[in-house]
C-alpha cells in the first residue's frame, strides 16, 4: 500500500458521524446473532478479531463499500474486495481482512504519532 499522508491517517483514525455508522451482526451460539454498531476502523479491527466462540456476520464487500464512502481509503476497500474473490471461505477471507484493517490502523497510527 502506499505511504499514508498525516491528513489520510488522521481521517483513517476518525469516527463517523453516528448515522453513518456500519451496522453489522456477531454471531454466537447459543445466543444467535447480536447487534453491533462500528464507527471507526479500530472498531472494524476489533470486530473482526479471530474468536473461538463468536463469528461476525459482515460482508466484506459493504465493508469496502463503508471504507471507501466514509475513510476514502480506495487501496484499503481494494484490497478486502480481492480478499473476498480469492479467499477459500467466509471465515478465512474475515481473518485476512481481520490482519489488513489492523495493519492499516497501525500504520495511521505510525504517521499520526511519529
Amino acid at each position: 500500500m502506499s505511504t499514508l499522508k498525516r491528513t489520510e491517517a488522521e481521517r483513517l483514525l476518525a469516527e463517523v458521524p453516528y448515522r453513518d455508522r456500519l451496522r453489522t451482526v456477531r454471531m454466537a451460539m447459543p445466543s444467535g446473532m447480536r447487534p453491533v454498531s462500528l464507527r471507526s476502523l479500530e472498531e472494524v479491527g476489533w470486530f473482526l478479531e479471530p474468536s473461538l466462540r463468536t463469528l461476525p456476520g459482515i460482508r466484506l464487500e459493504n465493508l469496502a463499500d463503508w471504507i471507501e464512502k466514509n475513510f476514502a481509503d480506495l487501496e484499503t476497500a481494494d484490497k478486502l474486495r480481492r480478499l473476498t474473490r480469492e479467499s477459500p471461505s467466509p471465515a478465512a477471507a474475515c481473518k485476512a481482512a481481520w490482519s489488513v484493517i489492523t495493519a492499516r490502523v497501525e500504520e495511521a497510527r505510525g504517521v499520526v504519532d511519529g
